[in-house]
């Protein structure tokens, strides 16, 4: 192989690493946005805002270099998830199951993602690593 060739290649590989983990961070941020403020993207409402506490509990935790939880330091945090007592919003803002429909939406997230990026639209479908046209939009 020749340097030039060689000098290529390894330019083309740090590309695609820089351009994953650019789209790794901008999934974790936008699960972070859906879930504490809510995303038209995943239709989570956010967290419901009263006090604040709540709303300020939610970190990111990393597990790993590519692993990340969304967590909350709250106690009360999975109960109004999942709105385990039946109570009622007191809130204008935000509303229960956050987490589970920014879980459900995770897909469209990562399809938001990486268009904003300038990249392809991914299939979802299973079939394989095709892109939309965007004319068409017919998979190819």
């Amino acid at each position: 192989m020749s340097v030039s060739f060689e000098r290529d290649l390894a330019r083309f590989v740090k590309k695609v690493y820089d351009r994953h983990e650019t789209l790794h961070n901008r999934v974790v941020d936008h699960v972070g946005r859906s879930i504490r403020f809510g995303s038209a993207t995943t239709g989570a409402p956010g967290q419901p805002v009263k006090s604040g506490k709540l709303l300020a509990s939610w970190y990111a935790r990393h597990n790993g270099r590519w692993m990340v939880h969304w967590v909350s330091n709250i106690r009360h945090a999975r109960a109004i998830e999942h709105n385990l007592r039946g109570a009622q919003l007191r809130s204008k803002v935000g509303g229960f199951h956050s987490v589970k429909l920014t879980r459900a939406g995770f897909t469209r997230i990562v399809q938001t993602e990486l268009k904003g990026m300038g990249g392809a639209t991914v299939d979802t479908r299973g079939r394989g690593s095709t892109t939309r046209d965007a004319k068409t939009g017919r998979w190819k």
